[in-house]
């Protein structure tokens, strides 16, 4: 049995179900397991408890009343079997105790990391004295290749599923060496735990994941602006084929008045011919002129019609032009950064694992160290201070972490933790050199961090309009 933990969970809750457990031992003569965990202790006089259960079986005032009463019924027919007077209330319950210490098992489950396990067993000392201690050792090398292989099946390729399962676990055996180095080197200890690598393998599928986001919605992007292109090349496709029926029209009316000119040159001499054919002719005459206005008012919606072609055309352009001028400012302010990021990721790939170890070695920082070291913490999302300074350095993907950081999304609260640093007069790579050649690379590396954030947040509308 085990405890339902709720938010309202307090000690008479807990004395509760240790009396539903006492009652299932002692009265049912019941086999009974009671699993216990650090992580269920929300006050520490559960464990005073605890201690007395281990210590005699009993929890003192836990029965009274009502519940004494339910006691002694319950076990007064099988006090009697075993030749207990029922009368004598006393005995009656010392075998109840006395059962539920048979029947009752408990399984108490305790994390070694920290204080709080050290001082729980100083004082409650029954934890040790009347307890069996099963340490739980380290997986072996089967079982962490076995688990990151089932954890990155949503990779769906064998290989890559293979290759980063052996990496994984050449990662979390090299922590545990380092680990034993860091306690004979410096008597500190440092846990690895299977959870530790459950959170790895986890961590990869997140980062993963988001790097594959951000690949699509840049292909979206660019896919979006070929449409745009794509479809201004159908729009003058259209406009060159309009043009083109235009000209047509045009030529065929053309045509269509010249050959009335020669007809007017042509009437003098077929004017006595007229004269004969005069009624066929006054015919033919009014079918010419309304002839003549049908082509008029065809040549004036031509006029029109190539008007507002010209006029979409010159709209066009325009538009085209001021998507190119806005493409090249935002290009142009983007480049200003990156010279002096491309000198912060120099500066990293010049670092070797001596010199991290050689800053990691300071017990005692200088107080030039520690303050460069401060933005870093702040960026990397943890605490400025020089132990979470160690934590980031002992890791041996640190300086990958500093090249692949996420530059194009630092939130405005995190920079303006950073102006408190970077408008300091010591914080500059001249003077940090000095202290430390690691140090250097941090200054010039937050600093192109900043310049880079403040430009891209002016070129980020102009990227996405």
């Amino acid at each position: 049995m085990g405890m339902e933990i709720k938010r309202t969970y307090d000690t008479p809750e807990f004395h509760d179900d240790l009396r539903k457990m006492y009652m299932r031992a002692g009265v049912s003569n019941e086999d009974t397991v009671f699993l216990f965990t650090d992580t269920q202790i929300t006050k520490e006089e559960f464990l005073e408890d605890i201690n007395n259960m281990l210590n005699s079986g009993e929890v003192p005032n836990l029965f009274e009343g009502d519940t004494y009463e339910a006691v002694q019924s319950g076990c007064r027919n099988d006090a009697a079997k075993a030749h207990i007077n029922p009368a004598d209330r006393d005995a009656v319950y010392y075998f109840f105790i006395n059962r539920v210490r048979g029947k009752l098992h408990l399984c108490i489950c305790m994390s070694p990391v920290g204080e709080a396990f050290r001082r729980r067993c100083r004082m409650f000392p029954s934890l040790v004295n009347c307890c069996t201690i099963d340490w739980f050792t380290k997986w072996p090398p089967e079982a962490l290749l076995s688990v990151a292989i089932q954890s990155l099946q949503p990779l769906e390729n064998a290989t890559i599923i293979d290759q980063i399962s052996n990496i994984c676990v050449t990662m979390h055996q090299d922590v545990d060496v380092m680990t034993d180095r860091l306690y004979q080197e410096m008597r500190r200890y440092f846990y690895t735990t299977p959870s530790s690598y459950l959170d790895l393998l986890k961590l990869y599928m997140v980062l993963l994941d988001k790097k594959q986001q951000q690949i699509i919605r840049g292909r979206d992007r660019i896919s979006c602006g070929l449409q745009g292109v794509d479809l201004l090349k159908l729009y003058m496709v259209l406009l060159d084929k309009k043009q083109q029926q235009i000209i047509r029209g045009r030529d065929r009316i053309s045509c269509g008045l010249q050959k009335l000119y020669e007809t007017y040159e042509v009437v003098g001499v077929m004017e006595q011919q007229v004269r004969e054919m005069e009624p066929i002719l006054a015919k033919k005459a009014e079918e010419s002129y309304a002839l003549i206005s049908k082509l008029k008012v065809e040549q004036k919606a031509a006029d029109q019609v190539k008007s507002a072609v010209l006029k979409d055309e010159a709209a066009a352009k325009i538009k085209a032009e001021e998507v190119r001028q806005i493409a090249d400012e935002a290009k142009a302010d983007l480049q200003l950064a990156m010279p002096a990021m491309d000198a912060a990721q120099a500066a990293l790939k010049a670092l070797n694992k001596a010199d991290i170890n050689e800053l990691k070695a300071f017990q005692k920082p200088p107080v030039l160290v520690r303050f460069v070291m401060e933005p870093v913490c702040i960026l990397l999302g943890a605490k400025p201070d020089w132990d979470s300074t160690k934590k980031l350095l002992a890791d041996v993907n640190f300086i990958g972490k500093l090249e692949d950081y996420d530059k194009d999304h630092i939130p405005d609260a995190t920079l303006k933790k950073l102006k408190v640093y970077l408008t300091h007069k010591d914080f500059n790579p001249d003077t940090v050199v000095k202290v430390s050649k690691v140090c250097r690379s941090m200054v010039l590396w937050v600093q192109a961090i900043d310049m880079y954030a403040k430009v891209f947040k002016v070129v980020e509308p102009k990227i996405l309009a």
